[in-house]
């Protein structure tokens, strides 16, 4: 009878930490992206800025970032995917309630 308030429990926890977290963690939080540059040429290097603040007190434990872009450009220091005509570049954050990362 234990094992079984135990389960039940457990189950009842995990649901309510499911739709905490569906509900309330993704709102509030603002992306952007910049380029340093408006115009670029072949061979020219550009820096891109990529800014995630998350305006609430709740931390968000896992956030994915993905930039799709020509398979013809190339990103310095980064693991990058290509399928079809685009290269997939992806970005991983965790954020604390009211944090600001670049």
């Amino acid at each position: 009878m234990e094992l079984i308030l135990i389960v039940i429990s457990l189950v009842i926890f995990f649901a309510a930490e499911i739709m905490f977290f569906k509900f309330f963690v993704l709102r509030n939080i603002e992306y952007s992206l910049r380029f340093s540059q408006d115009e670029a040429y072949e061979g020219d290097d550009i820096f891109i800025d990529e800014i995630i603040n998350n305006n609430k007190n709740v931390f968000v434990p896992w956030l994915k970032a993905d930039i799709h872009a020509s398979k013809w450009l190339q990103f310095a220091n980064t693991s990058s995917s290509i399928i079809d005509e685009e290269r997939c570049v992806s970005s991983g954050f965790s954020l604390k309630g009211h944090q600001k990362v670049t």
